[in-house]
């Protein structure tokens, strides 16, 4: 099973990059602005009020809500610095496609509106779940109990759409062989 699991990923990784031809791993340096403590206060409020704002499923990771379509800055900072990073010229989108990978899971972003944004956040092993608690090796039918009856549905998947996103569940064997939250922005309607 693990090895139809790397094979999933490793397919939908090349799909991803197959545009880009220039691939480059870098690291991540962000600066850090000192500001008085009004403006930090201001800053504060609203992102409060931003986190409390959910579309979708939210991937958790040691208290850190990763939503789909979000700027990945913020994330990238409370996370801390990746197992591996690295960037490719985007097929679909304006400048680069940006891969983090951590313990367990990765995030890919796209470029819009002069920003990084989740595009997936793809779970790699049994190590992290959803936030509702299903992993990779967990059975079929668990997936079925917790989220109820998917939106589309195949004989070896299920898909549940909220908001503007989708959570994919592959199966082998009647077992959760890959998770991926998903944006929809790619989705061709």
């Amino acid at each position: 099973m693990r090895k139809l699991f790397l094979a999933v990923s490793f397919c939908m990784l090349l799909g991803l990059t197959a545009c880009g031809s220039d691939e480059k791993v870098i690291s991540d340096n962000s600066q850090n602005v000192t500001q008085n403590s009004t403006e930090n206060k201001q800053e504060s409020d609203s992102s409060k009020e931003e986190k409390e704002k959910v579309n979708g499923y939210v991937f958790t990771y040691n208290d850190v809500k990763v939503q789909i379509d979000e700027d990945v800055t913020g994330y990238v900072e409370q996370l801390g610095e990746p197992a591996s990073y690295y960037e490719s010229p985007s097929c679909a989108f304006d400048n680069l496609d940006k891969f983090y990978t951590y313990q367990g899971f990765e995030i890919d972003t796209y470029y819009s509106d002069e920003k990084d944004l989740v595009l997936a956040v793809v779970l790699l092993d049994d190590t992290v779940s959803t936030t509702e608690g299903v992993c990779i090796g967990d059975a079929q039918d668990k997936v079925i109990s917790v989220y109820g009856e998917p939106t589309e549905k195949t004989d070896n998947s299920a898909t549940y759409k909220k908001d503007d996103m989708k959570l994919v569940f592959i199966f082998q064997d009647e077992a959760v062989a890959a998770i991926e939250y998903k944006s929809l922005v790619l989705d061709v309607e």
